[in-house]
């Protein structure tokens, strides 16, 4: 928690977070920063400007690479250099939705003991956070969780959580596991709203769950990811060139050029005036091409077999 105290008084604050976001093929360090206020007496001061920017800082001498949060005030950000950028979606369905879809597995409530079978089931996503084993057994005892688990001949076969304090009323934010009785967790969790539905936040990513989903054709609403910023220019940079080299076969670099940064493929660059759009160059959501110009066709058609990189923060990691 970073905060700044006048007279013993707590005037603002902001908490900072940290964690690990695996993609397909590497990690990124993540700082989240989050319950930023100001005391009602003291707003319009730029004190919650103060306290961020001791956030950023703080955030890349531990090494973060990334800065995200969750906010409506989206133009604060902005002049931070933070930017809504990535892609999710939150799928809705109703218990009629599963009319016909058979479910013979077992559901059973969680209970510590099912602990290791959640930490097996979340270690095998692609998209995932890496976490100690106290933060799987804080994250499940906060208020208003709810887990429910599939179970087959004995073996927990899946799991699936709702609601986290305040957030994610009626909301699946965090599953894993076979996908038929991911169905029937589901289905389970939309019997037992009042509402009768529950929506399902879902990576922009293929999974099985999310072609399945599809082929159901439930109502689909897109949203950003979070409001993200860029801390670690030469973290990032390595990790996602490492990434982009692999796949196009040329070397490519991200550096800062003047105010701006330098985008490099192979021999060609490019100058990107404003770091949000490194952000959405980045993480999406739209195709490079239609974030930089200035590239050949033939090097923005491999940017485009590149980015956006499939960035997915579940809900039990958000703040």
């Amino acid at each position: 928690m970073r905060v700044i105290v006048e007279d013993g008084e707590v005037l603002s604050h902001a908490a900072i977070y940290y964690s690990k976001v695996r993609t397909h093929d590497f990690t990124h360090s993540v700082g989240g920063v989050g319950s930023v206020a100001t005391h009602p007496e003291y707003r319009g001061r730029g004190l919650a400007t103060e306290v961020l920017k001791d956030c950023i800082n703080v955030m890349r001498e531990s090494g973060c690479h990334l800065s995200v949060l969750w906010t409506q005030r989206r133009d604060f950000y902005r002049r931070l250099g933070y930017e809504a950028a990535g892609s999710e979606f939150l799928v809705r369905a109703r218990m009629e939705d599963f009319v016909g879809i058979p479910c013979d597995c077992s559901i059973v409530e969680y209970a510590p003991e099912h602990l290791p079978d959640i930490i097996r089931i979340h270690e095998q996503e692609p998209l995932r956070t890496e976490r100690t084993l106290q933060e799987y057994e804080a994250y499940l005892g906060i208020p208003n969780v709810e887990a429910l688990l599939a179970m087959r001949v004995n073996k927990i076969t899946a799991y699936a959580v709702m609601g986290k304090g305040e957030d994610f009323h009626c909301c699946v934010h965090e599953w894993g596991g076979e996908v038929a009785d991911l169905l029937c967790l589901v289905r389970e969790f939309a019997r037992r709203a009042t509402s009768g539905h529950v929506t399902i936040l879902l990576p922009a990513s293929e999974t099985p769950l999310v072609h399945l989903l599809r082929r159901m054709r439930l109502p689909a609403v897109f949203e950003y990811l979070a409001m993200m910023k860029v801390i670690n220019l030469e973290g990032v940079s390595s990790a996602v060139g490492d990434y982009v080299s692999a796949r196009t076969g040329r070397e490519f670099q991200i550096r800062r050029r003047g105010e701006g940064f330098s985008v490099c493929l192979g021999k060609e660059d490019v100058t990107l005036d404003d770091e949000r759009k490194l952000v959405r160059l980045l993480f999406g959501p739209d195709a490079p091409s239609s974030v930089v110009t200035g590239f050949s066709s033939r090097i923005l058609h491999a940017l485009d077999a590149c980015f956006p990189i499939p960035l997915f923060i579940w809900g039990l990691d958000s703040v």
